[in-house]
């Protein structure tokens, strides 16, 4: 999955913001415009394809190498 494609994320963008943020789903400071995006593209170098690997992009970028990931909470039973 590492490298396949960008994965963008809810979280908004903030290069130093996981230095002080709250350590369950931190989500970002507010205010930020800016996108999180994990995991590095096709052509990117080894380095960027983990999923630790954070960058940012604008809301609207578009590309070929960016997409996201759907997922569901399921009801308890």
């Amino acid at each position: 999955m590492h490298g396949n494609v960008w994965e963008r994320c809810q979280d908004v963008w903030d290069k130093n913001y996981y230095a002080a943020s709250p350590p369950d789903d931190p989500g970002g400071p507010p205010g930020s415009t800016g996108r999180v995006v994990r995991g590095g593209g096709c052509g990117q170098p080894a380095g960027c394809c983990r999923s630790a690997y954070r960058n940012s992009s604008a809301p609207g970028w578009r590309s070929g190498d960016l997409g996201f990931r759907v997922s569901q909470v399921l009801a308890e039973k």
